[in-house]
């Protein structure tokens, strides 16, 4: 018999949730992991992370990346991109 911690899956179905705003925003760059990731000057495996959820970005790369993504047009904030 299993039991299940909803409070906790409802928590990791939000993380993710939210951290799935940086690949929403990459799409409209119309740039793959990789291109997008050559842009910052960062391994692919880097945004992957980023947009899977395993790794999140300190302060500076997430302004780094909006930066980058508002330099290739895509107009967006900090928060929205990495809501809190």
């Amino acid at each position: 018999m299993f039991i299940i911690n909803t409070q906790a899956v409802l928590c990791v179905f939000k993380k993710r949730e939210s951290m799935n705003k940086l690949q929403k925003f990459r799409k409209k760059t119309k740039l793959s992991q990789a291109e997008f990731a050559k842009e910052l000057g960062w391994g692919q495996s880097r945004i992957g992370n980023y947009e899977a959820n395993v790794r999140e970005p300190n302060i500076s790369a997430a302004q780094k990346i909006v930066s980058k993504l508002n330099e290739l047009g895509v107009a967006c904030s900090l928060n929205e991109v990495f809501p809190s």
